[in-house]
């Protein structure tokens, strides 16, 4: 019995994939340049980009939420701010839209006109590597800009935009 449960977990994971390799593609300014601030935050940046990819990979909210702003919340649908305790319900709820966006399959090949629209989870295990590209608005806005490296259709996608509070960066919207 238990050589049989083994040879299933090895199954399993051999068929989910590999969590993406981040890696940073360069840096960039949009408004005025600080080469000092960037070269002390695009270590701190990448982190943050790394663990949230891998948070939505491992499908664990709990992890994205250590990325939300308690007081701030974050932008979930481009309408407009929601707050800590918005974010983390969508989170837990398979019927809102970030969810789906971010782990439901299910959803997108049953709804989507394009066949290649996946969620963000899958396309992060097809990906191998994700390049990520800053770009400073300030020293307390960047947008991380992602690049796959093997190139699997994104369908649409946005990017990351995060903000620092005290000496942490936070996700201002998601993908």
């Amino acid at each position: 019995m238990n050589i049989r449960w083994l040879i299933l977990c090895l199954v399993l994971s051999a068929c989910s994939g590999r969590p993406p390799a981040v890696s940073l593609q360069g840096y960039f300014f949009v408004g005025q340049s600080d080469e000092k601030a960037a070269a002390a935050e695009n270590p701190k940046l990448l982190q943050a980009v790394t663990e949230i990819v891998l948070a939505i990979y491992e499908k664990q909210p709990a992890k994205l939420m250590q990325y939300i702003h308690a007081q701030e919340g974050a932008i979930i649908d481009a309408k407009a701010f929601a707050t800590h305790a918005q974010v983390g319900q969508a989170l837990d709820n398979p019927e809102s839209m970030l969810y789906r966006v971010l782990w439901d399959d299910a959803y997108w090949k049953k709804n989507s006109p394009e066949d290649e629209i996946r969620s963000y989870r899958t396309l992060f295990g097809r990906a191998g590597e994700i390049r990520v590209g800053l770009f400073y608005y300030s020293a307390t806005e960047c947008e991380a800009r992602i690049d796959f490296k093997n190139r699997p259709p994104m369908g649409i996608m946005a990017n990351l935009v995060l903000r620092k509070r005290g000496d942490r960066w936070y996700m201002m919207n998601f993908f």
